[in-house]
């Protein structure tokens, strides 16, 4: 139960960390190049944890999960007015967080559902996949011109 609880916390001293490094980084890199950058990250991190080589690289990359993961959603955000407009950011945001709370939903529960039929082998290469697929929305978002190439706007009263 201990190792448990340490690995849960490592992966939220990640989230932490990276939510703070965000918040420097973001007024040096722009927000394709940063989001890119920590989905990559997850990729990463999720494919140490399937891999399973060592229980040390699989705790690294559970810890480098929840940092890649910092930016991704505060970015996504952030970034909406100057992709959408101000006209429709505030419906824009609204069904962003929609969707991030049926994801944050439905993808545990799919994950829960898939350990117990199959086995807890199948997390790792569950989050794999997932991340995977968050890289391949994200690289056509970029491509589409949908995801903001420069510095983000100054949101009022920021």
């Amino acid at each position: 139960m201990m190792t448990a609880g340490t690995w849960v916390s490592v992966y939220w001293g990640g989230l932490t960390l990276g939510r703070l490094f965000a918040g420097v980084a973001v007024g040096f890199v722009p927000a394709n190049r940063l989001l890119r950058f920590c989905v990559a990250g997850i990729a990463l991190g999720a494919a140490l944890i399937w891999l399973n080589v060592t229980s040390l690289l699989s705790f690294l990359g559970l810890g480098l999960m929840g940092l890649a993961s910092a930016p991704v959603f505060p970015s996504l955000i952030a970034t909406t007015p100057a992709r959408l407009g101000s006209a429709h950011t505030s419906n824009a945001v609204g069904f962003q967080i929609a969707a991030a709370v049926l994801g944050q939903s439905l993808l545990p529960a799919l994950a829960g559902v898939l350990a117990g039929r199959l086995g807890l082998e199948v997390i790792g290469p569950a989050l794999f996949v997932a991340a995977v697929m968050l890289l391949a929305l994200v690289q056509a978002l970029t491509s589409a011109g949908l995801i903001y190439h420069r510095e983000p706007v100054a949101m009022k009263g920021s």
